[in-house]
């Protein structure tokens, strides 16, 4: 998917569903991602402010507001230039903030450390990485997090203009493969990270139960160990880490969504020499809703499970609509189009009348969109209109770099 959009050389990777299909296509795509992603950054800013909150002892809404429109005013000032920069800077400060919580927390749990995790976490079931139960209702089991993985991580590298911008702006596409890859490893190694580190938290309030860790919230674990039981300094490290890793997806996502209105919705009807300005206020615009969602963030529950359920809602109905594209040459516009949302509406009849995990809405609203949007091509009895990317160059044959 990368190499494809790297040679067509666009600036709102929906551009390829015109292209392929028609306009109302990728309009329907482009608006699903900017609503995906508001609802997305009210979780992301609401996390770093409930540490701050936590840690300041002051109302959670105004600190909301600041992070919110801080990261927006830096992003409107510097565009995708300043958000990889700044991007860059902030993943050493994540990364070194995310190594001292794990030897902090380590060390407070006492023994050996990593064998006193073990020994309490494993009888605890919490060092069951592998439950390969069947149940689909099962939240969290291997095959929901296999292959719900496999489709939202090809949704977030593949079909999200947040994350594919950033790629694009490399200067060759072997140097955005590579981005890529080390994209992938980086993240890999920083999930595990985390997740380790919610480990060993459970052993320490298990350990501790005086400490109060299981009578909260499991959105304030972790601000109240940063708060009761790190030293002062290391509080602001801590601090700065969270909020490196809030502000680096804030700038990334408002610029993405600028681009993709200007380039999929504004374009049409607006001067190319307007486009700057308008970028400019769209982003302020999106920042100043994004923000005021976050002020309700204490109602989207466990911020992991709502932010995974949610991109779970969409992901798969731009993954169909893409690979739909990509892998068949008899897929037409009115079968993309009505694809997406029977996909969309597959996603919500499972979130309202089936209680299955989450993570097997974007499998299945994937195989919808592919689906039923093959079936309505057939139906139609219309060939697909000819077009520079009615499909990518088959494996092992070589690019010269332009359009088709």
């Amino acid at each position: 998917m990368l190499p494809l959009f790297y040679r067509l050389n666009v600036v709102s990777i929906y551009e390829y569903l015109e292209d392929r299909f028609d306009a109302r296509t990728r309009l329907l795509a482009g608006g699903l991602f900017v609503l995906l992603k508001c609802g997305y950054l009210g979780f992301v800013i609401y996390a770093p402010s409930l540490v701050l909150s936590r840690m300041l002892s002051l109302p959670l809404v105004p600190i909301c507001i600041v992070t919110g429109i801080f990261t927006t005013f830096y992003t409107l000032a510097g565009g995708i230039k300043a958000v990889i920069w700044t991007d860059s800077l902030q993943l050493f400060v994540l990364f070194g903030g995310a190594l001292v919580a794990t030897g902090i927390a380590l060390r407070a749990v006492g023994g050996d450390g990593l064998e006193e995790v073990l020994r309490v976490a494993g009888p605890a079931g919490r060092l069951e990485v592998f439950n390969f139960s069947a149940d689909i209702t099962v939240t969290y089991s291997f095959w929901a997090c296999f292959v719900g993985g496999i489709v939202n991580m090809i949704a977030q590298y593949g079909s999200d203009q947040a994350e594919v911008q950033r790629f694009l702006t490399a200067r060759s596409a072997r140097a955005a493969s590579w981005a890529l890859f080390s994209t992938m490893v980086f993240t890999v190694a920083l999930g595990l990270m985390l997740f380790f580190i919610g480990t060993v938290l459970f052993v320490f309030y298990t350990q501790f139960p005086e400490k109060g860790g299981f009578a909260i919230h499991a959105n304030d674990v972790f601000p109240k160990f940063i708060v009761e039981e790190m030293p002062a300094g290391l509080r602001g490290l801590m601090v700065a880490a969270v909020l490196a890793a809030s502000m680096s997806t804030i700038s990334s996502v408002l610029n993405s969504q600028s681009a993709v209105l200007i380039n999929d919705y504004f374009s049409r009807v607006s001067r190319r020499s307007a486009q700057v300005r308008d970028a400019r206020w769209l982003t302020l615009i999106l920042g100043i809703l994004t923000t005021a969602l976050a002020a309700f963030g204490g109602r989207f529950g466990n911020l992991l499970d709502a932010s995974n359920k949610l991109t779970s809602l969409f992901s798969g109905s731009l993954v169909g609509v893409f690979l739909l594209g990509m892998l068949s040459k008899s897929a037409n516009a009115s079968g993309a189009f009505w694809g997406v949302l029977a996909a969309l509406a597959t996603t919500v009849a499972l979130d309202v009348l089936t209680n299955i995990s989450f993570l097997w809405f974007g499998p299945a609203s994937a195989v919808a969109a592919g689906g039923s949007g093959l079936l309505i091509s057939r139906l139609a009895q219309a060939r697909p209109r000819g077009s520079r990317v009615d499909h990518p160059n088959p494996p092992g044959t070589e690019s010269d770099g332009k359009p088709d």
